[in-house]
């Protein structure tokens, strides 16, 4: 709501001052040019001041902006604007900033993380990360802490992160460079694990649906490296592998046979922005489905 009052202000102020440049010419043809000035300043000073805070303000804006492949995010203070420019359910986030607190007595293995950082990393509550060789359950913020972070201090050490640090939402695939998300899917008795390494570097991004039997089980959007082998999992046991060779799948519909399953996949390509760099075949699987 907030931006679109803006966005409606600035058009009117567009318009008045457009009014009041055209109604000024008419009186300057008419009138001496020396007092014209002198009253003209007068009577519109707090006008031009307003035009150019206005200008301020437009530079500040545009100077804050990043375009990047389907998304525009603008952080012209510590939150984040974020307008999706591709299909996304939400066309416009505001996200962070976050501020690191210690974790909580006995929670050692969990991090507690604010919901809108999970969406910039493209993460759940359930999830595990893993930072420096270490798993940690991803689990809610307490009450009233909506935009607390709270990491156990080996976490923190290895992220080179302190209490009281405040983090900004672009930042945050800098902050968990390089750490290990495994990202879980539900569906009736089926669940889906999948596996992919947060990093700000882009690549060949890629929309994939899961598919058991013929009905779906997930659908994700990630970026897929050139030239590596990938490991279908069920239940642990690998199954199969995919092969992205030359920037392209040998198939964008890979079909798996399982004890009478058949598990299929189905790539697209995205122009969507995308942290999620899915791990390799030397890495670990880049779907488990456990039956």
């Amino acid at each position: 709501v907030g931006v679109i009052v803006s966005i409606v202000g600035v058009i009117i102020a567009i318009c008045y001052i457009i009014k009041v440049i055209v109604k000024s010419v008419v009186i300057y043809r008419k009138a001496p040019t020396g007092n014209l000035v002198k009253s003209f300043i007068k009577v519109h000073f707090p006008l031009i001041i307003s035009v150019i805070i206005l200008i301020l303000m437009i530079s500040t804006f545009i100077g804050a902006a990043t375009f990047e492949e389907g998304t525009i995010s603008i952080e012209p203070s510590s939150r984040n604007l974020i307008i999706f420019a591709d299909d996304s359910n939400n066309t416009i986030s505001v996200r962070g900033p976050y501020t690191v607190d210690s974790a909580i007595e006995n929670e050692t293995d969990v991090i507690r993380m604010p919901a809108d950082s999970l969406q910039t990393l493209g993460m759940n509550y359930g999830d595990t990360l893993i930072v420096n060789g270490v798993p940690y359950l991803i689990n809610d913020t307490r009450s009233g802490e909506v935009d607390i972070l709270r990491l156990p201090i080996d976490a923190k050490n290895a992220l080179n992160l302190e209490d009281s640090d405040v983090l900004q939402d672009s930042r945050l695939s800098q902050i968990f460079e390089g750490t290990v998300v495994h990202h879980i899917f539900n569906k009736g008795n089926a669940s889906l694990v999948e596996s992919y390494i947060i990093s700000s570097k882009g690549g060949n991004t890629y929309s994939y649906g899961i598919y058991l039997d013929n009905e779906s089980i997930a659908n994700s959007t990630a970026i897929f490296e050139d030239n590596n082998t990938y490991s279908v999992g069920l239940n642990q046991e690998e199954i199969g592998t995919i092969e992205y060779q030359n920037a392209s799948f040998t198939n964008n519909t890979q079909s798996f046979y399982y004890d009478g399953h058949v598990i299929e996949i189905r790539f697209e390509n995205s122009t969507a922005n995308s942290i999620k760099h899915i791990t390799n075949i030397n890495q670990g699987f880049f779907i488990n489905l456990n039956l």
